[in-house]
């Protein structure tokens, strides 16, 4: 970071830090080292509120994040979810309707591909298709976080149809960027929905109102911040209108071109701190 950067976030008035989890706050073997987990604790009891905003369902946040009762929102399942922690409340529901849902989960079912519906903060799917999800992630860092927001169901469409929640996204990894693409475009010209692609295989799709920089200004509306008074934190394309919201954009040098072009300051990579880095520079004209 620059020193014109680094001054900026020494004398900017910041109320809210918004961050993105994989690829920004926690490290590509998906931890929070102590140095991220006291930036969050110092900036919190600051006065600063530290939301994380996140393509991750409730169940997938880290433990090791939500052990911080300093942390009380969350926006999750990007953007389709925001939860007071303190109260259980869900202040903020963006949700694809039931026949919709079921209409898309048809797809990967269908083509045999791995996916996951997300229902209350959790993700599902059929037997056959948990086991194939379990196999593919098998070894890698990511078993973890599939383990604790991933559960088997034995009528997803039924499941999808009687849950009083709602589907927050719904999730599937196609065979080739090729036939993502074109899985992506059939989904975004047949169904009411957004879609995102945060991998060269991944689609998820969601409400057209479940977008991390729409809840985040909700959420600021709703607590009376500004958005000069917004930092935010992003490393991937699901993070540009997370970006979008906030007075000081962060993308990590680790990010996108796509983050990295709209951003005012390039924090240093996740493999370094560099939410931490930026967090800790805030912090320096308030001790």
């Amino acid at each position: 970071m620059t020193d014109e950067n680094l001054q900026r976030l020494r004398e900017s008035d910041i109320r809210l830090i918004a961050l993105d989890l994989d690829g920004t706050v926690l490290t590509d073997d998906k931890r929070l080292t102590p140095r991220m987990e006291a930036a969050i604790v110092s900036a919190a009891r600051s006065g600063i509120l530290v939301v994380p905003d996140t393509g991750r369902p409730l169940a997938g946040i880290p433990k090791e994040l939500t052990a911080i009762r300093d942390v009380r929102y969350y926006i999750t399942s990007n953007g389709a979810v925001t939860k007071d922690m303190y109260t259980g409340r869900v202040l903020r529901s963006a949700c694809i309707d039931a026949e919709t849902a079921v209409s898309i989960a048809e797809i990967p079912m269908k083509k045999n591909l791995v996916h996951d519906v997300f229902i209350d903060g959790v993700g599902y799917c059929e037997p056959s298709f948990h086991e194939k999800l379990l196999g593919f992630f098998q070894g890698t860092p990511l078993m973890p976080y599939v383990l604790q927001s991933r559960r088997s169901t034995e009528d997803l469409a039924r499941l999808i149809r009687e849950s009083r929640y709602g589907v927050e996204n719904i999730w599937f990894i196609a065979a080739d960027q090729a036939e993502r693409d074109e899985l992506d475009a059939y989904i975004r010209e047949n169904f009411p929905v957004h879609t995102v692609l945060t991998a060269a295989r991944d689609v998820e799709a969601g409400s057209p109102q479940a977008e991390k920089g729409l809840a985040l200004a909700a959420l600021a509306d709703e607590l009376g911040i500004r958005k000069d008074q917004i930092l935010a934190v992003g490393d991937n394309e699901n993070d540009i209108g997370l970006l979008h919201a906030a007075g000081i954009a962060v993308a990590m040098e680790n990010g996108t071109d796509g983050a990295k072009r709209i951003a005012d300051i390039i924090a240093p990579p996740n493999s370094e701190d560099g939410a931490a880095a930026v967090i800790e520079e805030v912090l320096k004209n308030r001790i």
